[in-house]
């Protein structure tokens, strides 16, 4: 999760990124100006926003209506996105309590209803505890199955009638067309984000003994904790794993990656 990998030209590929995401949204705002020009915003009395009375009737529903359905969406997937936390070690802290020597955080998203899971191998893999926290509260250890070399695991927990998301044909992906993050970048659980797949078919090279391949390029933003989070279509169904980022900074620079 917390992994970072530093490239050529200072480019860094950041593991443990998944679906954090950039938000679709317009606002403007009118400032008169009076007193000698001294803008209005600044006076904080007539600034105002500016609505969309403009818009016709039919162009205001169709707007309320995309709205709703990103709402909607959401609403749908976060039940079925899990918050993972790995654990490792066990050492005496400065206040005399015993605290893991080695953690990560990541997401992932249940597939099957009697509590199989789908995350990211380098978001459970090697650690001693896994534990899933459910969005009603519940928490869970987990058992790890590990795809190694396509940084890909499922992690099974004892629970049953939970809710799922379905998978979609990545095949049949387009770029430019919509699709939304869930996860818990730098651990604030219950994110959404939207964005667009950007391309497809894209390569990585081999990054801690794994090659990426065939990856589906996203502005949608990805950061640490989106890793083993599901990136989803406008129907709710899981178009790939959020894996990775392409940043200078080791934060979402707008390129997120994700297995498909």
């Amino acid at each position: 999760m917390d992994n970072t990998i530093k490239g050529s030209k200072t480019i860094y590929l950041v593991l443990a990124a998944g679906i954090g995401i950039g938000s679709l949204g317009t606002a403007a705002i009118v400032v008169s100006k009076s007193n000698g020009g001294q803008s209005s915003l600044l006076r904080g009395t007539d600034a105002r926003a500016l609505p969309v009375t403009n818009l016709t009737g039919e162009t205001l529903n169709g707007l309320k209506a995309l709205d709703a359905s990103f709402t909607s969406l959401a609403e749908f997937a976060a039940p079925a996105v899990v918050d993972i936390k790995s654990t490792s070690g066990r050492a005496m802290a400065g206040d005399g309590r015993m605290t893991p020597t080695k953690g990560g955080e990541g997401s992932g998203f249940i597939y099957r209803a009697d509590g199989y899971i789908i995350t990211n191998d380098h978001v459970v893999g090697g650690y001693d505890t896994v534990t899933v926290s459910l969005k009603d509260g519940r928490e869970f250890k987990g058992k790890v199955f590990r795809a190694e070399d396509y940084d890909l695991a499922i992690v099974k927990i004892d629970a049953k009638d939970l809710p799922t998301l379905g998978l979609s044909d990545s095949n049949k992906a387009k770029a430019g067309q919509l699709c939304m993050a869930v996860g818990a970048p730098f651990g604030f659980e219950n994110s959404v984000a939207f964005g667009h797949v950007s391309a497809l078919n894209r390569d990585r090279t081999q990054i801690a003994n794994r090659y990426y391949s065939d990856l589906i390029q996203t502005d949608t933003p990805i950061n640490q904790g989106n890793s083993g989070g599901p990136l989803i279509d406008v129907e709710g169904r899981v178009l790939g794993v959020n894996t990775l980022i392409y940043s200078p900074s080791g934060t979402s620079a707008g390129l997120g990656f994700a297995i498909p």
